[in-house]
């Protein structure tokens, strides 16, 4: 959580530290993705759904009304 400026003293403190920037940068800061929330369980959600979003590859994150694309990833 928190803003990109304090997103960036986070990164100027770990690599103060000694942490290598490949780690510092799967930080990820501000956190979630932008949808629009203004209550705290949206904020939640957002959060929820960037975490998806990194776990199964960083999609586009694009509404999927108009796409052409397959919606859910071929299974074997």
């Amino acid at each position: 959580m928190g803003s990109r400026r304090t997103s960036a003293k986070r990164a100027e403190k770990l690599k103060g530290m000694g942490y290598p920037d490949k780690q510092i940068n799967r930080i990820h800061g501000p956190v979630g993705l932008d949808i629009g929330a203004e209550q705290p369980s949206e904020t939640a959600i957002s959060i929820l759904a960037q975490m998806i979003q990194v776990r199964y590859g960083s999609e586009t994150g694009e509404p999927l009304v108009g796409t052409n694309r397959r919606i859910h990833a071929q299974r074997d």
